[in-house]
């Protein structure tokens, strides 16, 4: 299964990826959520005034936004490819399947670049 079976024109095998694509974004928004949220808390103490001043630390507002937009997008793209009916797939089953791909690339991505960007906070911690 996994995300390979959005690739598919099998429709029961596509709507079980965007069941998928729900869950795998949905819980790595919370994630991600919980982690600038817990960041920003311990960060507001003097002791983190060099941490505040980083470069790291002002790119950290603007990779959070756009991996949290990334992955309500592909979290919402997700539920309504989750009831779609058979009829509207078969019609346009290849703009459903691009959608599919770049909203879950972009999620990705940005939250690739949002770890990198903690992790660069984190070594100059």
């Amino acid at each position: 299964m996994g995300i390979p079976s959005i690739f598919q024109s099998d429709f029961l095998t596509f709507r079980k990826g965007a069941e998928l694509l729900i869950t795998v974004s949905a819980s790595l928004l919370g994630f991600i959520i919980a982690a600038v949220a817990l960041i920003y808390a311990l960060t507001s103490t003097q002791r983190f005034d060099l941490l505040r001043n980083s470069q790291s630390f002002s790119e950290l507002a603007a990779t959070s936004k756009a991996a949290m937009t990334w992955l309500f997008v592909a979290s919402l793209i997700g539920a309504v490819f989750a009831f779609l009916s058979a009829s509207t797939y078969q019609e346009a089953s290849e703009i459903l399947t691009f959608a599919s791909v770049v909203s879950a690339s972009q999620a990705a991505i940005s939250t690739f670049v949002l770890t990198w960007v903690i992790a660069r906070l984190v070594d100059l911690a």
